[in-house]
């Protein structure tokens, strides 16, 4: 990845996150973590969630970053690991995806809401990607 894309993933801390259970489609907005060196982000969610449960049973998952102005959109294909937070290698993800959540101020995150089931660690292994910028495009419609 280069450095502009590198820049544009790790200014922002919100991506979507779609997953299948193989017969349906499910796609929500989650805190992320991004380790270069790993080509990997990270993200926590309850073991109860449906996005969990969707990639206990397939692996295969859909990243996508987007940032409205100036309009640009990163996505990704992974291929997701459940992981143990209490593993020694996970704890500095873990800490940091805690500091994230906790630093956002009237969203509700899976740290401070968790009434059931456990909190797990979600690593997803970019696959490929793509990162365009629109911005040619929306030029282009202003001056027609």
């Amino acid at each position: 990845m280069n450095k502009d894309i590198k820049s544009f993933i790790t200014e922002r801390i919100i991506g979507i996150i779609s997953t299948t259970n193989g017969q349906t489609l499910h796609g929500v907005p989650v805190y992320y973590h991004y380790v270069d060196y790993e080509n990997a982000f990270y993200f926590l969610t309850k073991t109860v969630s449906k996005k969990y449960s969707n990639l206990e049973k397939n692996n295969k998952a859909s990243f996508t970053i987007f940032n409205e102005d100036p309009p640009k959109i990163f996505t990704a294909d992974c291929e997701a690991e459940l992981l143990n937070i209490n593993e020694d290698n996970c704890s500095d993800k873990f800490i940091k995806l805690v500091e994230i959540h906790s630093s956002q101020q009237g969203y509700p995150t899976p740290v401070s809401t968790m009434t059931e089931g456990l909190l797990a660690l979600v690593k997803l292994n970019v696959n490929d990607f793509d990162y365009k910028s629109y911005i040619q495009d929306i030029n282009l419609l202003k001056s027609s």
